[in-house]
């Protein structure tokens, strides 16, 4: 019945029927509920609540459990910050059936937390993320190819950043935007391809329809710039409010420097875009990360 309700967004419904079984011992129905006070959907935001429910869970190898609560320490949310305890849960919730995504939290940990040896962080950081990509979860195929293009924790790699990105790319996964994200930039930036703007133009576009804020901020300075394609502020303003509209941090100083270049009416037409696109593309809000 909770499961139900979720899917039709009675999210005050679900909340009822998840807490009768959670009250239970159904750790399924534990997660389900730290996730609803997680997001806020029929009840207010607690992670104080959610971590709770989480580690209930945890309590019983729910290997989801594991994974939220996990999340809860790497952001000190409803649980003091604790990296070490973070990676000790994602450890066990590998151990519990996890399909790779915690070994990339872990990988992730493992690249941007402070250390005196960064260069050794990020060597423990690609492992991580290639034990992730080998056991099939996509987004570590992305952080595979990046670090191989940049050479963070191993030998600048072109091929194999192609060879990662191209997969993901391809695997129509809910994350392979990451991986089409990745093919425009090796094409954008000719690395270990042709340098080739069209190609790039034409990745950045796939996961932009997607709605991939990062992807919509580099199509439109293709489009600003005219690479691949005939300069068009409105197209560019148009992704540019997009993305804005999805938090892209990044997304308002540009849309400062197009308004500067563009007469009133190009910004009506690229507003007038932007929001029907934006009225197609409604965000979920019961979307997350698991």
């Amino acid at each position: 019945m909770g499961r139900i309700s979720q899917e039709n967004r009675d999210y005050s419904g679900a909340l009822k029927w998840y807490k009768l079984s959670a009250d239970q011992g159904l750790s399924g129905a534990q997660v389900n509920l730290g996730f609803l006070y997680n997001k806020g959907l029929g009840t207010k935001v607690d992670m104080v609540q959610a971590a709770y429910w989480y580690g209930q869970a945890a309590a019983q190898n729910n290997g989801t459990g594991e994974f939220d609560l996990a999340l809860c320490y790497l952001r000190g949310e409803g649980v003091r910050l604790d990296r070490d305890e973070a990676i000790n849960l994602f450890t066990r919730a590998l151990s519990h059936g996890d399909g790779g995504h915690a070994a990339n939290e872990i990988g992730m940990i493992y690249e941007t937390r402070p250390h005196e040896d960064q260069n050794k962080d990020y060597v423990v950081a690609y492992r991580w993320y290639q034990r992730a990509a080998e056991m099939g979860f996509a987004a570590a195929g992305y952080n595979v190819c990046r670090m191989a293009a940049q050479g963070l924790g191993v030998t600048a790699d072109y091929r194999e950043a192609k060879k990662w990105c191209s997969q993901l790319a391809e695997s129509g996964d809910e994350r392979s935007v990451w991986g089409q994200y990745g093919m425009g930039r090796l094409y954008e930036d000719g690395l270990g391809v042709t340098q080739d703007s069209e190609a790039a133009l034409a990745w950045y576009k796939k996961a932009a329809d997607r709605g991939h804020a990062v992807s919509q901020i580099r199509l439109a300075a293709l489009y600003a710039a005219g690479k691949g394609v005939e300069i068009n502020l409105i197209q560019a303003y148009m992704w540019i409010e997009i993305a804005a509209s999805l938090n892209d941090p990044s997304a308002p100083g540009y849309l400062q420097e197009l308004k500067a270049q563009m007469p009133e009416h190009e910004i009506s037409e690229a507003h007038a875009l932007a929001a029907n696109w934006i009225k197609d593309h409604p965000p979920d809000p019961a979307r997350s990360e698991h």
